[in-house]
């Protein structure tokens, strides 16, 4: 279970999300982030608003990805740990074996 000091961040981030959320929907207009309306209907007008968003959402998840590996090697540093990479991880048996006998992991 969290612990108080826990909970008290969550319900911090939380509400910083929501507000943080709002200021943003009310300041930045939405054609901006999903592109322009598509009334009538246009196939490319529609494919474009899609790859925004998906672009957006590969662009945030990138970031992220880097933003949290950044944070847990300054932790291990900061824990006096060294960060090194030995190799692949394998399991001792196959995933998967196919039927002329080869094994995939």
């Amino acid at each position: 279970m969290a612990t108080d000091k826990e909970q008290g961040k969550q319900a911090h981030a939380i509400f910083f999300g929501i507000v943080g959320g709002t200021i943003v929907t009310r300041l930045i207009p939405r054609e901006y982030l999903l592109g322009p309306s598509n009334i009538p209907f246009s196939l490319v007008q529609a494919l474009l608003n899609v790859s925004i968003i998906l672009f957006i959402s590969i662009v945030f998840v990138l970031l992220l990805t880097k933003v949290r590996d950044f944070r847990f090697k300054q932790f291990i540093t900061r824990k006096g740990g060294k960060l090194e990479r030995v190799g692949d991880v394998r399991g001792e048996t196959p995933f998967r074996y196919m039927p002329s006998g080869k094994g995939y992991w």
